[in-house]
């Protein structure tokens, strides 16, 4: 509605300035060039008033706005924070900046460890499971090509043969449910990042941060004991506690994609 308005008064003051502008001239060569001036002018004020109204007020937030920083648990570790968080790397973390690599670190914070980078050509990132034997399924993104089971321990890496991967019907992909039967949801929205904890007991928010208007965010992933979740962003993993004074830092600047395990390696 906001942009409704703004563009109509900017019309109104264009074509009322104009025919003024036209009123004048009386078929003035001079004036006829400062009327088209006048209009050039107007039209480029026009746009920038636009492009200015996007960036800092249309659709809430800015493009200008940073991203939101948080204290870092590779820094300052946690011990409270139990299990393993897989996930991918982003290429610009990689050897020689490859894709399809897979890294674990301990929920508590500290340096990551790398399992493997996919040889494959093109290899993107790995939907990551972790299976009930305590070793990790990484499956590539680009078409399931590739399948990759690995003991986290001793870094063994067992190869299966690719298979088309079928998406869960109607999941929603910013709502999980817990352990506990509590639900937990991400959204952005007005330039605002926020994180909702739904209980029995009603529904309270575990994160609300200003965020740039094109934040992209992932499904949050819960940990196995309902302590905590990881949300994944342009912020990197964020581990947010559930508790009744949540807190938020960041496991790792450079990743995405997480899958969780309350086994620790």
């Amino acid at each position: 509605m906001a942009v409704l308005v703004v563009v109509i008064i900017s019309l109104v003051v264009f074509v009322g300035a104009d025919s003024v502008i036209h009123r004048r001239s009386g078929g003035s060569s001079a004036l006829g060039k400062r009327r088209v001036q006048l209009t050039l002018s107007a039209a480029l004020g026009f746009v920038v008033a636009l492009v200015l109204y996007f960036a800092f007020v249309g659709g809430g937030g800015s493009v200008f706005t940073p991203y939101p920083k948080f204290a870092s648990l590779k820094d300052h570790p946690d011990n409270s924070l139990q299990g393993t968080v897989a996930y991918n790397p982003l290429a610009i973390g990689s050897p020689k900046g490859k894709f399809g690599c897979v890294d674990v670190v301990a929920a508590s914070g500290g340096p990551s460890k790398q399992l493997f980078c996919a040889s494959q050509p093109k290899a993107m990132g790995a939907d990551l499971k972790w299976l009930p034997d305590g070793r990790l399924q990484a499956t590539d993104q680009y078409q399931a090509r590739w399948i990759k089971v690995v003991d986290v321990t001793t870094g063994a890496i067992q190869d299966l043969p690719g298979v088309k991967v079928t998406m869960p019907v109607n999941q929603d992909r910013y709502s999980v449910s817990g352990p506990n039967g509590q639900t937990v949801s991400a959204s952005v929205n007005g330039g605002t990042l926020k994180v909702t904890l739904d209980t029995s007991a009603g529904s309270r928010t575990l994160l609300s941060v200003a965020v740039p208007r094109e934040y992209g965010i992932e499904r949050p992933v819960w940990s196995p004991d309902g302590k905590w979740v990881v949300q994944g962003g342009p912020s990197g993993l964020l581990v947010i506690t559930t508790g009744a004074h949540p807190t938020t830092r960041v496991l790792t600047a450079n990743g995405y994609g997480a899958a969780v395990t309350n086994a620790s390696y």
